[in-house]
């Protein structure tokens, strides 16, 4: 088995995308994109809100299982930031109204699909923080635009052939 870090962006990446077209929850997501870090542009200057941004958000923890075989436990941080324009009204933004979706919702619908799901490539996946705060370190960072940040840690055995 390898570093499933790569394979975790891309399985967030792709079922989001599958949710977007087919109905599946997501319909009201305009964009996605999977970026280094929280301070980087997305690749697309021309990304519609309300969008997410896919990326590890901290140091990869390992930990060694067994000091004569190469097995590494690893955790891995990823981070589901939503950006929401607020449409005229912060508070729109935030909660929503009959016609506009607000982060809270769309943060609440993240959390619901993805707290457990493993993707089969971790051991165990949970929801470890969401956080609504203004991050002034994101790009499209503003006074009109809300923002959530879920951050789902998953659990895996990295196993190294000898």
């Amino acid at each position: 088995m390898s570093d499933p870090v790569k394979g975790l962006l891309e399985a967030y990446y792709d079922d989001i995308a599958t949710r977007k077209a087919g109905g599946g929850g997501l319909s009201y997501i305009h964009d996605h994109y999977i970026i280094q870090s929280p301070d980087v542009l997305p690749p697309d200057w021309s990304a519609e809100l309300p969008l997410i941004l896919i990326y590890v958000s901290s140091p990869i923890q390992i930990t060694p299982l067994c000091v004569p075989s190469l097995e590494d436990r690893k955790i891995f941080d990823i981070t589901l930031s939503i950006l929401v324009e607020s449409v005229g009204d912060p508070m729109v933004g935030f909660v929503g109204d009959d016609y506009y979706t607000g982060v809270l919702t769309m943060a609440q619908d993240l959390e619901i699909l993805y707290r457990r799901e493993t993707f089969d490539l971790s051991d165990m996946c949970h929801a470890t923080q969401i956080d609504y705060s203004q991050r002034s370190n994101l790009p499209f960072s503003h006074k009109g635009i809300a923002q959530a940040h879920l951050t789902f840690q998953h659990d895996a055995v990295d196993m190294f052939s000898s």
